[in-house]
């Protein structure tokens, strides 16, 4: 299934002490997705995960990206956004 139908990639960038990198982590985290691939930093650590390069947060918010091969749709700094679009 992996090999057919590839990664659901989510990318998160934020200071590890914000309440709201934490919330973001939880979101993605919280219901069992198959296929799903989660790569966190903090903003300041050079990306050894290729998901993570490119990825800055947004107006110093922390924010998660939700990609595919590597294409990403626009960030989301909102937990419960990011909830309801892995809902979705």
């Amino acid at each position: 299934d992996f090999a057919l139908e590839g990664a659901n990639e989510i990318a998160i960038v934020g200071n590890p002490t914000d309440v709201t990198t934490h919330a973001l982590v939880s979101a993605a985290f919280a219901y069992y997705r198959p296929r799903q691939v989660i790569a966190a930093a903090a903003p300041s650590e050079s990306p050894v995960v290729p998901l993570l390069e490119g990825r800055p947060m947004v107006n110093g918010k922390p924010a998660a990206y939700v990609c595919r091969n590597f294409i990403c749709e626009l960030p989301i700094t909102e937990p419960s956004a990011l909830t309801a679009h892995l809902e979705g």
